[in-house]
């Protein structure tokens, strides 16, 4: 590189300090944002997302222009603010998924940021300077103008807040855009659903509504078995959990789902502190910095479908158990073998960063499966803040190498194999498992009782 951030405001000696707090700041910020994005449970995804998009415009195109290391360090902490945004996203869409699909949305959805990663590479070996780098990522931004167009509020969000209206109006859209051959009536039924959906959140419905599924250029519509008998003030059924008094602190209420969300906190801040520590060291895997961020690039490229795979075949428990052990042996193994058999030492350096990548690919999805659906959102978006808040802690744990040069691949290692044990033995198995729609219902799943809890799921919608 030419020029680098380095380079032009001086930053070594006295002034070292600001490197590794510029990565962790962002780091930080990270959580920080993931916090802010709960607003999107209060006034709606679409505002939420637009609003942390037009934030990500402005402070990447004020970035370049920074004159100061203080500038430029709350600029990093104003980024990572917006970052947020993939989370927001990936929730959007996924109310619009059939649930069939989801383990491949949930794992295939990062893909783009696998050629992100690769393009950085290939832009900052061509640009050789910061600024430039910087100015020329901003073309990127087009895409960002897209959105007041393209993207629409929930329809689940809005039925859940009783404005079927707008909902019906998206979901003609929708099945404009996807070219959908429908019987007509079709809408006057999925406005009763809606109705009844609203009904079941409130707690006034004997019975939950089916999801209607709208299949493309077929024709058929998958059958509503009730239409919903509303009531007042109670249930038909006594027993039914009243989901509507759910709360988000009944993550820390309840001890099963207490001591689940500390589990899921501990096991997502070890991918994320290894996975950040890697990314930050920029000679883990080779000395030549372009290179090494190409490959550790590319090997973000298949993570997606492995580990969309690896998730259906093995289950989410096993395959982040597994994964997070051959992370920890790889690192270790690594920096163990120092300068010696290059070849090799890059190899299990980007087999390190290949199986923990995938390990992040199915922790999204099996966080996002351990949550009743009440608290779904706030559960998967604390167990990220969380894990966003011990991320920031990489860049220094790389720091440790100027006291001994194995430290910082013992911590990553000890992370790993902690994570694994505490997966393995302590948390269900969530594949082929229904999803807990309440508290109440989410307390009773718990690890070596897993079968007992499907068959008495089924039951209940029996």
């Amino acid at each position: 590189m030419i020029n680098t951030v380095v380079t032009q405001f001086n930053l070594v000696c006295d002034q070292q300090f600001w490197v590794p707090w510029m990565e962790a700041a962002y780091l930080f910020f990270n959580a920080v944002g993931f916090v802010i994005a709960f607003l999107a449970d209060i006034i709606g995804r679409r505002i939420t997302f637009l609003t942390f998009s037009v934030w990500g415009i402005v402070i990447c195109l004020a970035t370049p222009f920074a004159n100061s290391p203080p500038l430029l360090f709350f600029l990093r902490c104003c980024r990572g603010l917006s970052s947020a945004l993939s989370y927001i996203g990936i929730n959007l869409v996924s109310e619009l998924v059939p649930v069939t699909h989801r383990a491949a949305y949930g794992n295939v959805y990062w893909i783009l940021w696998a050629f992100g990663y690769i393009t950085c590479a290939g832009v900052a070996y061509l640009l050789q300077d910061w600024i430039t780098i910087r100015l020329w990522s901003c073309a990127f931004l087009i895409v960002y103008l897209t959105y007041p167009v393209f993207i629409y509020e929930s329809p689940r969000w809005l039925c859940m807040h009783g404005r079927n209206k707008e909902a019906l109006v998206i979901l003609k859209r929708i099945a404009w855009w996807n070219k959908a051959k429908l019987p007509v009536g079709y809408f006057d039924r999925v406005d009763q659903v809606l109705h009844a959906e609203y009904a079941h959140h409130l707690g006034q419905a004997t019975v939950a509504p089916e999801t209607l599924v709208l299949e493309k250029d077929t024709g058929t519509v998958s059958e509503i078995k009730s239409c919903v008998d509303l009531r007042p003030t109670s249930r038909a059924n006594s027993n039914e959990v009243d989901e509507s008094n759910d709360k988000c602190l009944d993550m820390l209420k309840f001890p099963n789902l207490r001591n689940r969300t500390l589990i899921l906190c501990f096991m997502q801040s070890s991918i994320t502190i290894v996975y950040f520590g890697l990314v930050t060291d920029n000679s883990f895997a080779l000395e030549n910095i372009f290179l090494n961020v190409l490959l550790m690039g590319l090997m973000e490229v298949p993570t997606s479908f492995i580990g969309w795979w690896a998730s259906e075949y093995f289950g989410r428990r096993s395959s982040t158990s597994l994964l997070l052990i051959l992370t920890g042996v790889a690192v270790l193994t690594t920096k163990l073998l120092g300068t010696a058999i290059p070849v090799l030492r890059a190899t299990l350096a980007l087999s390190g960063k290949f199986f923990v990548t995938v390990a992040y690919c199915v922790s999204d999805l099996y966080i996002s499966e351990l949550y009743p659906t009440t608290i779904r959102n706030i559960g998967l978006f604390t167990v990220i803040a969380v894990a966003g808040v011990a991320s920031a802690v990489a860049p220094f744990v790389n720091k440790l190498n100027e006291i001994n040069y194995y430290l910082p691949c013992l911590v990553y290692g000890a992370a790993a194999f902690v994570g694994t044990f505490s997966v393995y033995f302590f948390l269900p198995e969530t594949k082929n498992c229904p999803l807990a729609q309440s508290v109440k219902q989410s307390e009773e799943f718990v690890h070596g009782k897993e079968k007992e809890w499907c068959e008495k799921m089924q039951r209940m919608q029996v």
